[in-house]
This record gives C-alpha cells, structure tokens and sequence, in this order.
C-alpha cells in the first residue's frame, strides 16, 4: 500500500511539473507572437512636395527661306536676310554673343530622283537658314516673337520657335525630397491618431520620380506645353513606410 501511495505522489509531482511546463512554454509563445506584430506593424503613405519655378534660359530659333531659280540671286538675297535680322535682334538688346547662325541648306528640286526629268521645277532652289539665340534674359527673349511682324514688313519669310528651359534643378532636388519627407510623416501621424498608435522610424523609402510641367498643364490655359511654358511646375511624390508603435 505505501509503494502505491509514494507511486501516486510521483505521478502527481510529474503531472504538476509538465504542466507549469506547457503554461511556461504558451506563455513564452505568446509574447514572441505579440512583439513579432508589434515589430511588424508599419503604415506606408505618399509625400507630395511642389514647386512652381520660372525658366532661366530661353532659346529662341528664328527660320528664314527664299526660294526661286536664280541661285545667285537667291544667296545675295539670302545674306541681305540674315543681316536684317541679327541687326533686329541687337537692336532689341540681344547680346551678339548669344547669336548664333546655323549653316545655310539648299534644296535643288531638280536633283530628285522621281518625277519628269524633262520638266523644269517650278522654284528650283529653296534656301532655309536658322538664327538661334541662347540667353538667360528670358523676359527680353520672349518679346521678340510679338515684334516679328517687323521683319515680313521688309519681305523676309521668316518663323520663329521659342523653348524655356529650367537648368537648376539639382538646387532644389535635396529640399523638395525632404519636404515629401515631411508630409508623409504628417500623413502617417494622422492614420496613427486615427489607430491609437504613434509614428516611430522610418522602415523604407521610395523617393518616386520628379516630373516637370508647364505650370497650368492640365487646365484650360494656353501653356499646356512644358517647354513652351516660362513658368513650370515640378513634382515629387515619395513613398515612405513608418513602423507604428503603441501610443
């Protein structure tokens, strides 16, 4: 009988044993589940940042033809042309240094290899030349275009095409990247409000990628055209993923 009785004693110490084992162990299971969500919650929102920017070079290419048979006459004529217009340009105060002319092109619609060889072309020779400016005087520059009439007033065939280009963007790259920064964080410590948690640190980033538009692109103005476009909108939007923590 005491044999029995020390046997069930010893049952009951084991089974009291394994017992506070398997609670010990779900309780460590437990906490390890509970810090792996904890370490796993994060939010992930987008930062915008903008900036509207005003060109700070403009390039302005002027197109100017002659066409007829005599090719002579035509050069002579063409030269006269040329004159005409740089002497148009200086007077409306463009620096000589920012002109440039561009070589002379000479079509011969004769030298085609198609059509009737024994039919002589009506104006022969058609002569196109380009006089580009280059400046960082935007504002002179894009008044030119409204004095053209000037230059057909004195017979000269000529068109003009004008693009503003933005040539400092890497001056304001670190601080827009930064400011999308910050407003993600603004968005993500909304959602965390919202959540009863709190933003911590940032798990990753994705700056995104910056895009360039005249400033009213998509509106109903004119200036849809980026390069056409003096005044010009650039936009970020990151993408940043913030851990949460409990409030």
């Amino acid at each position: 009988m005491e044999k029995k009785t020390s046997l069930n004693v010893g049952l009951i110490i084991i089974a009291f044993i394994l017992a506070i084992g398997f609670s010990m162990s779900g309780y460590f299971i437990g906490k390890s589940i509970e810090r792996f969500k904890l370490m796993d919650r994060s939010v992930a929102v987008k930062g915008l940042a903008e900036r509207v920017v005003k060109a700070d070079t403009a390039v302005l290419n002027l197109y100017f033809t002659e066409v007829g048979n005599d090719l002579d006459a035509l050069s002579i004529k063409m030269q006269k042309d040329k004159d005409i217009i740089l002497n148009f340009l200086q007077k409306r105060g463009v620096d000589s240094k920012e002109i440039q002319v561009q070589a002379l092109k000479i079509n011969d619609k004769s030298a085609r290899d198609y059509g009737d060889s024994d039919k002589k072309p009506q104006d022969r020779y058609i002569l196109r030349n380009t006089i580009t400016v280059t400046s960082a005087n935007v504002d002179l520059i894009s008044k030119i275009p409204e004095d053209i009439g000037d230059l057909l007033h004195q017979n000269i065939a000529v068109s003009t095409k004008a693009a503003y280009q933005f040539t400092k963007f890497t001056d304001i790259k670190t601080e827009m990247l930064a400011e999308a920064t910050q407003n993600a964080r603004k968005a993500a410590d909304q959602f965390a409000k919202d959540s009863a948690a709190k933003v911590g640190a940032i798990k990753s980033a994705n700056q995104g990628i910056f895009t360039i538009t005249a400033k009213n692109f998509g509106s109903e103005e004119r200036d849809y055209n980026e390069a056409e476009s003096i005044e010009k909108k650039i936009r970020v939007v990151s993408t940043v993923t913030f851990s949460l923590e409990n409030a």
